[in-house]
Parts: structure tokens; C-alpha cells; sequence
């Protein structure tokens, strides 16, 4: 069953695997990747609540998708209250 949060999940997967895996692996891996599903514009750093903050700073009002780059243990769908 497809749902907002899933969609986004997989659209932030796809620009990921198409566009940033082989430019932020090498150097980042491991690190945390807070993403734009629609547009592809992200944050990404070594902790996820100040990558968060930075993400919400440079793209306000932008519910984000919450990746570990180099992984798949991090998903999460929104913004912070």
C-alpha cells in the first residue's frame, strides 16, 4: 500500500541512488543524509538533529527524508516540531 510517507521515502531513494550515492560515499559514509524528495536539495553531516536544523534553516517549511548514507538503517519522513 502506497502512502505520502512511503512515496517520499522511495523518491528520496531514487535521487540517492541516481544522483549522490558515488559523490558522497567515498567521503561521508556512514554520515547522515536529510534530503528534499521532490527537489533533491540536502543536508548532510555526522548528527541527525544539527543536519536536521541546517536542512530546516537552508529549506524551511520542507518535509525532509532522513537517510544514512552508505545504508538503509535511517528513514524517517517530516520535520522537527
Amino acid at each position: 500500500m502506497s502512502t505520502p510517507m512511503v512515496d517520499a521515502g522511495e523518491r528520496a531513494e531514487a535521487i540517492y541512488e541516481s544522483r549522490l550515492k558515488a559523490v558522497l560515499e567515498p567521503a561521508h559514509d556512514g554520515e547522515v543524509l536529510v534530503i528534499d524528495p521532490d527537489t533533491g536539495e540536502y543536508c548532510v553531516g555526522p548528527k541527525e538533529i544539527e543536519t536536521l536544523h541546517e536542512f530546516q534553516h537552508r529549506f524551511p517549511g520542507v518535509s525532509p527524508v532522513l537517510l544514512r548514507v552508505g545504508r538503509k538503517a535511517l528513514y524517517r519522513y517530516g520535520t522537527l516540531p
